[in-house]
């Protein structure tokens, strides 16, 4: 029988119990409630990881009503322990002003804290801060190193701004084929922004070798993500192309796999006879989540 956590009083704390025992008897929502459960415990126990959990929990309102106050308070007990994480989700929410008034030095505080740790996230986050003088002085140089770390580590979106930052010279020498391959990693993550970009740059020769067909393939990508510039400016090369050139160009679109897709699609799949083994030989099962 499903057995609730030691309940402190709080209010949410007796909502989120009466929403657990309303809930229907099924057998992944009871799976559901022993998670969260445990989760709680484990939180109130002072686990750093639960902590930040609960947070998230409260934050998006998974099985629980949206409660930012919590969240912020549970973000806070992790963030003061030095989870990077946590670290940024508290300097997010200052930053956003959720659950607390804005408040753009405190959030830089907590970004700076997380981006020293290594946090992508908080990297990006400081480095905007600083080339778009939020709660600090102006330093478009520092926030491009802040941009280069966490591009470095593969965050889309700072790859693309890292990209503009060379392509403009805005914090860095201009570099037009530095930028363009920053900006080329980003749109083979799928960034619909970077794909625009890319199309224009190849279109226009700038950073890399004109190829209009490659230019014509990256807006189809990006029109079918929804990039609106991409849809104006597929209309206006629709009259620079060949209907072969056009052709081609969506041949290429549709046969397009994003590397990270491509890497695991070409690793040979594991057999049997490669796996690992028991003592008496037989393969060991996978381990069931």
């Amino acid at each position: 029988m499903y057995k609730p956590w030691p309940l402190s009083g709080s209010p949410s704390q007796w909502l989120l119990l009466s929403l657990l025992l309303l809930s229907p008897p099924l057998a992944a929502e009871y799976e559901s409630m022993q998670k969260l459960d445990e989760t709680l415990r484990a939180a109130n126990q002072g686990v750093i990881e639960a902590q930040n959990n609960v947070a998230m929990i409260f934050r998006d309102g998974l099985g629980v009503p949206r409660d930012y106050k919590a969240a912020l308070k549970w973000y806070r007990m992790a963030a003061d322990k030095g989870h990077a994480e946590a670290q940024y989700q508290l300097g997010r929410m200052h930053h956003d002003g959720k659950g607390t008034p804005k408040d753009d030095q405190e959030a830089v505080k907590w970004f700076r804290l997380a981006a020293e740790q290594g946090s992508p996230e908080a990297q990006f986050a400081l480095g905007e801060i600083h080339r778009n003088g939020q709660g600090i002085l102006d330093d478009a140089k520092e926030g491009v190193k802040w941009l280069r770390l966490a591009a470095e580590q593969g965050l889309a979106e700072a790859q693309y701004n890292l990209g503009l930052a060379l392509r403009d010279g805005q914090g860095t020498e201009r570099d037009e084929q530095q930028a363009a391959s920053w900006i080329r990693k980003a749109a083979e993550q799928e960034f619909p922004k970077a794909q625009t970009l890319l199309a224009n740059m190849l279109a226009a020769g700038q950073g890399v070798e004109q190829d209009l067909i490659q230019a014509a393939m990256w807006l189809q990508l990006a029109v079918s993500q929804g990039d609106p510039s991409a849809l104006k400016k597929q209309a206006q090369m629709l009259k620079d192309l060949t209907r072969e050139q056009l052709s081609k160009a969506r041949d290429l679109a549709d046969h397009w796999i994003p590397p990270s897709l491509k890497k695991i699609t070409d690793t040979p799949a594991k057999t049997a006879g490669n796996q690992p083994s028991d003592p008496v030989g037989s393969p060991v099962p996978k381990k069931v989540e």
